[in-house]
C-alpha cells in the first residue's frame, strides 16, 4: 500500500498540493526552482508533526524526571504558518487579500520548540515543582536531558522520512550529494547526530556563545539540488528550540490549534508582529534583485494577516486594546515601507488593503491620515477613509460604562 493510500485511510491529513501558485515576485532562480520543487509535497512534511508521539519521550536520573511539553510541543511559524492559516480560513477572504495573491508559496517549514517539563525529585517548598527549562546552559553546552530529547526527536524525524523515502527520486529529480561547507552557519557542530535518508540530511547544529551572539541551536532537514549546473544547499525544515526563561510555562508566541489539520500554528496577531519585525529588518532588501522576494513576501503576508484578523472567527474575540495594538503593528510596517522609494508602491497596496475598521480605530486614525496625506501624498478617499469617519467627527464610536452609584 502506498503512503498516500495510508493517509486517506487515517483521514484528516493534508493532501499534496496539485498545482504550484504563480510566482508574483522575482526570486533568485535557484530559490525559485527549489520552492517549485518542494511546495507540492509540503503537506507530507507538515503531517510529520502530528504523527510524532510527543508524549512518549521520558528521561530520568537521580535528581529529576523530564518529559516533553506534550501540550504545546511545537508551534509552526513564518510563511508555513500563513500557508496553513490560508488553507483553513483563506476562502473567507476576498481574492484581493488571499495569501497567494501577493506572495510566493512557501518552500520551507520553520518551527519553534518550547522547553522541556522538569519535575525535581528533591524536596522543595515551592508550590509548583514542574517547570519549563532551557535546552542548554546558554554557553552552547547541552544538558543531559536536553541531549536525550534532541536525539529522540532526530530519531522520530528519521523514521518519518524513511516512510516517505521511496518517492524521493520522483519528487526531487535534481537532488544531488549534500556536502557540508566550512562557513559557520552551515557547520555541523554535532556530527555524530547526522542521519541521511535519501537526498535529505537530518542534523543538529549547536553554535556556542560568541561576541554579540547568544548560544543557539537548530535541527535542520536539508537537501542539495542542482540548478544550472551549480549545487545549492536548502533546508526544508528548521526547528528552533526555545531559549525562554525556565519560569515561562508556555511559548511566548500566541498559538492556535487548527483542529481540521491537527497542527499548532502561531496565531495571526503573533505572526503579524513577527512579520512587522521582518519588514523592519529586511527593508534594505527591497533594492536587491536577488533578495527582494523576502521583503515582498512580508508585505504580502501582512496584507493577508490583517485581513484574516478581520474575519469574525478572530476579530470577535479580540479586545479593543488588542485591535488597536494590531493596527499599530500593521502601521509600523507601513511606515517602514513608505520611507523607501522602491517600496512606496507596496506601502500604498498595504494601506488600501487594510480592512476599513482597523483604519478608523480612534487611536490610530490620525496616524493613517498623516501617512496617507503627508508621506504618500494621497487623499483620504484614496486611503479608504473620509473626514466624516474621524473620531473627532464621531465616526469612531466609543462607549463608556456608567459608574454605579
Amino acid at each position: 500500500m502506498s503512503f498516500k493510500s495510508k493517509q486517506k485511510q487515517k483521514g484528516g491529513f493534508l493532501e499534496p498540493v496539485q498545482a504550484v501558485p504563480k510566482f508574483h515576485y522575482t526570486q533568485s532562480d535557484a530559490r525559485k526552482a527549489w520552492t517549485k520543487m518542494v511546495y507540492p509535497y509540503a503537506p507530507y512534511f507538515f503531517n510529520m508533526f502530528r504523527e510524532i508521539p510527543w508524549d512518549e519521550w521520558r528521561y530520568e536520573d537521580k535528581d529529576l524526571v523530564a518529559k516533553c511539553n506534550s501540550k504545546t510541543p511545537y508551534v509552526i511559524i513564518g510563511g508555513a504558518a500563513c500557508e496553513l492559516l490560508n488553507k483553513v480560513y483563506g476562502a473567507q477572504l476576498p481574492e484581493r487579500a488571499r495569501l497567494h495573491t501577493h506572495t510566493d508559496p512557501t518552500g520551507d517549514i520553520d518551527v519553534l520548540m518550547p522547553g522541556i517539563v522538569i519535575q525535581s525529585k528533591k524536596k522543595t517548598t515551592a508550590k509548583r515543582s514542574r517547570e519549563y527549562t532551557y535546552f542548554s546552559d546558554h554557553k552552547g553546552t547541552m544538558l543531559p536531558y536536553t541531549r536525550s530529547y534532541t536525539i529522540w526527536l532526530l530519531d522520530q524525524i528519521e523514521a518519518y522520512f524513511k516512510k516517505l523515502s521511496y518517492n524521493f527520486a520522483e519528487w526531487f529529480p535534481t537532488a544531488t550529494d549534500f556536502v557540508y561547507s566550512a562557513n559557520k552557519e552551515a557547520a555541523l557542530a554535532e556530527a555524530d547526530t547526522a542521519r541521511v535518508v535519501g537526498p535529505f540530511h537530518i542534523y543538529l547544529s549547536v553554535f556556542p556563545q560568541d561576541v554579540g551572539e547568544e548560544a543557539h541551536m537548530k535541527i535542520q532537514v536539508s537537501m542539495a539540488h542542482i540548478y544550472d549546473g551549480i549545487s545549492y544547499h536548502q533546508h526544508l525544515i528548521e526547528i528552533l528550540p526555545s531559549w525562554d526563561s525556565p519560569g515561562i510555562h508556555d511559548l511566548a508566541y500566541p498559538h492556535i490549534k487548527l483542529d481540521t489539520l491537527g497542527l499548532i500554528v502561531c496565531r495571526p496577531e503573533g505572526e503579524l508582529r513577527r512579520n512587522e519585525d521582518g519588514i523592519t529588518n529586511r527593508i534594505n532588501f527591497i533594492s536587491n534583485n536577488k533578495r527582494n522576494h523576502k521583503i515582498k513576501n512580508h508585505f504580502g503576508r501582512a496584507i493577508f494577516l490583517i485581513n484574516l484578523l478581520n474575519v469574525p472567527h478572530f476579530y470577535d474575540v479580540l479586545s479593543e486594546g488588542v485591535r488597536t495594538s494590531i493596527s499599530y503593528i500593521y502601521m509600523n510596517g507601513l511606515e517602514t515601507a513608505a520611507k523607501k522609494d522602491e517600496a512606496k508602491g507596496d506601502a500604498i497596496k498595504m494601506l488600501k488593503l487594510c480592512p476599513h475598521r482597523f483604519k478608523k480605530i480612534g487611536a490610530v486614525y490620525d496616524k493613517y491620515k498623516k501617512l496617507c496625506e503627508d508621506t504618500l501624498k494621497m487623499t483620504l478617499e484614496d486611503c479608504g477613509l473620509s473626514a466624516a469617519e474621524s473620531p473627532k467627527a464621531g465616526g469612531a464610536r466609543r462607549t463608556r460604562r456608567r459608574r454605579r452609584s
